[in-house]
């Protein structure tokens, strides 16, 4: 769920300089939010990480950058912060498939051993006494052993 930034307006449409944030499903965030006392909220930002710096982005400054430390004040300000601090700038644009690819990979791999565990319990010969007993109705017994506690005395 993205955040979004609303900015609070009181009933003369006069902006304040309040301002909260709200989780909202992408595509479901109110424009504005009406309450009580006549007051509203208007959405202001785009939501977080869906966010690209562009010239359109221009007007949503300043904001705080978490990866840089600073609040940047414009899209300059943020090029020559970068460049002074030797940082590539992500713009939200990054590829994971390589790290989902290996993902996958280890999965494939776990589920392949436990096929292959699963074929010897059922077929191979040094497994044949354990399908024999668990076909005549035992069942194995978990055992919990009792671990007891550690006693921290007071310094």
């Amino acid at each position: 769920m993205p955040i979004y930034t609303y900015k609070i307006y009181n009933e003369e449409n006069n902006p304040t300089e309040m301002t909260f944030e709200d989780y909202f499903e992408v595509g479901e965030a109110p424009e504005t939010i009406k309450f009580d006392d006549g007051s509203y909220a208007k959405r202001f930002t785009r939501p977080f990480g869906l966010q690209k710096f562009s010239s359109s982005f221009d007007t949503e400054f300043p904001y705080f950058d978490r990866g840089l430390g600073e609040t940047i004040t414009s899209a300059k300000h943020r090029e020559d912060l970068c460049k002074k601090k030797g940082v590539i700038p992500v713009d939200g644009d990054i590829d994971h498939s390589e790290e989902m690819a290996e993902l996958q990979r280890s999965i494939r791999e776990d589920d392949a051993i436990l096929a292959d565990m699963k074929d010897r319990l059922e077929n191979h010969p040094g497994y044949s006494e354990y399908r024999r007993m668990r076909d005549s109705g035992w069942k194995p017994k978990r055992i919990i052993k009792e671990r007891g506690t550690i006693n921290h005395k007071g310094a």
